[in-house]
């Protein structure tokens, strides 16, 4: 039998690493989700638009921690949100978009 390879390793995922200027990126992409905001883009309801004020959320702070790697040589970046009224998809995808 072969032997299944992972993701990781057919896209050579644990030598990748996010550098300071990456970080630096990240956090100042992710700032521009912090407060008041529409959201509706975020979401699957179609019928949500910019009159709607369920389509906008309240995120208080967003928090990129410092990266570090795991026993098999991974690398996790912690990131913190601390928001109202968000579904996990939701952040998922802001994280995503940034």
């Amino acid at each position: 039998l072969k032997a299944l390879k992972t993701i990781e390793d057919v896209a050579d995922l644990k030598g990748v690493r996010a550098t300071d200027q990456d970080l630096s990126r990240l956090r100042e992409a992710l700032s521009k989700f912090v407060g008041v905001r529409f959201q509706g883009n975020f979401t699957t309801r179609q019928d949500i638009d910019f009159r709607n004020a369920a389509a906008y959320r309240f995120t208080r702070e967003i928090y990129v921690g410092e990266a570090h790697l795991d026993a098999s040589g991974r690398q996790w970046l912690p990131i913190t949100v601390i928001a109202e009224s968000f579904l996990t998809h939701q952040i998922r995808m802001m994280v995503g978009t940034a």
